[in-house]
């Protein structure tokens, strides 16, 4: 059944594409929509470098910084973000083996761009490094002064809620927000805000803007999923104003089923099963139970 809903989704994005004239359609019904994105909001960014999906981003809201870092609502140990179903759209664009591509990237970013947001000062910038070895931190960024976050500051905001950033949803041509998810936003590549056109090496991150600002490494904020989505974590780092080291908020797990996992101890993810041995886990548990009970009838004894 799964397999044959992703056929007809796979035959169905060429004709929204076709319709709207070669890229992606504004709306199923025609109605312009906006998305709801506040300053300090992190954004859940994906994007494929080549094959399919390599001219549509998928971005999504994750909520306010402010709930990641200590005393918020999404600062504890393992656990699920609550974002809904992001799984359909990533097959839909990417294809279903999104999950084991090495040229599917995605990151999540966020900044405090027009003033302070609560605790979090002016410029503050959150942007994800992927871990080199799993549940171990990757070396922190440095933190900078104002005058020079403000850059990567302000394109990230740009990205976000831009003329054709996330939240202008489908009133800009080239962007339709999702069928699934009322939360997610299909992109094209070609959108002047797009997310790809924001990370190094695209059109709008030039210089210090934007994620060129991060230069260790090709895809420095990124991670992929050519070793599989358990071993893809992202650590997101707060980086504000002034010197030494940023700071550490946690971690985040994209597993194979398009679920969003967060902890604030990293350690937590190799400890994260993905669906399929869970489903093998709760088959041989299964099995047992079964094998217990005919053996307990089997000998007259109870088997409650």
């Amino acid at each position: 059944m799964r397999n044959l809903r992703q056929q007809v989704k796979t035959l169905l994005f060429p004709l929204l594409l076709a319709l709207a004239g070669g890229g992606i359609a504004n709306s199923a019904h025609g109605q312009s929509q906006t998305l709801p994105f506040n300053d300090g909001d992190l954004l859940l960014g994906v994007r494929a470098t080549g094959g399919n999906g390599s001219n549509t981003d998928y971005e999504i809201d994750l909520g306010s910084a402010l709930s990641y870092l200590p005393g918020g609502a999404n600062a504890t140990s393992l656990h699920q973000i609550a974002i809904g179903d992001i799984d359909d759209d990533l097959n839909l664009i990417f294809g279903s083996d999104w999950n084991s591509r090495s040229d599917v990237l995605w990151s999540i970013s966020g900044a405090a761009e027009n003033g302070a947001v609560g605790s979090i000062p002016e410029y503050t910038v959150f942007v994800t490094k992927p871990e080199t070895k799993l549940g171990t931190e990757g070396t922190p960024w440095s933190r900078a002064s104002s005058f020079t976050l403000q850059n990567p500051a302000g394109s990230i905001n740009s990205m976000d809620a831009g003329s054709e950033g996330y939240s202008t949803g489908n009133n800009t041509p080239g962007q339709s927000i999702s069928t699934f998810n009322p939360l997610g936003l299909l992109q094209s590549t070609s959108v002047g805000d797009s997310y790809a056109s924001f990370m190094a090496g695209g059109a709008s991150s030039q210089g210090n803007t934007a994620f060129s600002y991060f230069s260790s490494g090709s895809t420095p904020t990124e991670g992929n999923f050519g070793n599989g989505t358990a071993n893809s974590v992202l650590n997101l780092f707060e980086i504000e104003p002034g010197t030494g080291l940023s700071s550490l908020v946690g971690g985040f797990m994209l597993n194979s089923a398009g679920e969003l996992f967060f902890s604030d101890n990293l350690s937590n993810f190799s400890a994260i099963p993905e669906p399929s041995t869970c489903a093998a886990i709760a088959a041989a548990a299964t099995f047992v139970l079964v094998f217990v009970c005919r053996g307990r009838k089997a000998s007259g004894a109870p088997t409650a």
